[in-house]
């Protein structure tokens, strides 16, 4: 009798035992309930990797800046070069009345006729070029020797074309004091010439005063 009763407190001393095993999560091992951590280099089950995210994508001082056409030239939502493909300036001697004026030239033997400089620059000018270029001829009369002629900016304005050129005069150095003509040669492509409109040589953006150096 008494061996069947220590048998029994056995048995049950075992089942309480084995029902505190299994009540109780093994140390180091995540139940069911616990939540599944994600660290680098790993990825939840069933998730989709999308690649890592650039740090720079929520920067917004790192996002490319757009580019500024409407300072490039813009006509509606088409942007264009500048039409203006070369230009050169030089010295062709002297005058008689002071101030600017212009000639267009659409074929080369009239241009290297009335200014021999531009057969020396083949690179721009040749029979080749202008078929696709028209070139302006801004003469630029001063009245004494030392300045310096140069080319500044072309706009096509909804009534005319503007031609701005730069004058800077000889400061202190020794000059002569007879007229001399200086001469700005533009090269503008044809398809952006309009033909139809007056041109309008202005000199130092507008301000006839003479710049000393």
């Amino acid at each position: 009798m008494k061996k069947i009763f220590s048998a029994a407190v056995l048995a049950l001393a075992a089942a309480l035992a084995l029902a505190g095993c299994t009540a109780t999560p093994h140390e180091g091992g995540p139940s069911q309930d616990d939540p599944i951590k994600i660290t680098d280099g790993t990825q939840a089950p069933g998730a989709v990797d999308t690649g890592a995210l650039d740090p720079g994508a929520l920067d917004p001082d790192s996002t490319p800046a757009v580019e500024n056409t409407a300072a490039a030239g813009v006509s509606g939502d088409t942007a264009r070069r500048d039409p203006v493909a070369f230009h050169d300036a030089f010295r062709t001697g002297g005058g008689s009345v002071e101030g600017t004026s212009y000639t267009v030239y659409t074929d080369y033997e009239s241009l290297v006729k009335d200014f021999p400089q531009a057969a020396e620059l083949p690179e721009h000018y040749s029979p080749e070029k202008l078929e696709s270029i028209v070139v302006i001829a801004v003469k630029d009369v001063v009245r004494t020797g030392g300045y310096t002629v140069d080319y500044h900016s072309f706009k096509v304005a909804s009534d005319k074309i503007i031609i701005d050129i730069t004058e800077q005069g000889p400061g202190d150095a020794i000059v002569t004091t007879a007229f001399e003509t200086h001469v700005v040669l533009i090269g503008v492509e044809s398809r952006a010439f309009r033909g139809d409109l007056p041109i309008e040589i202005t000199v130092n953006s507008g301000n006839r005063e003479k710049t000393l150096n």
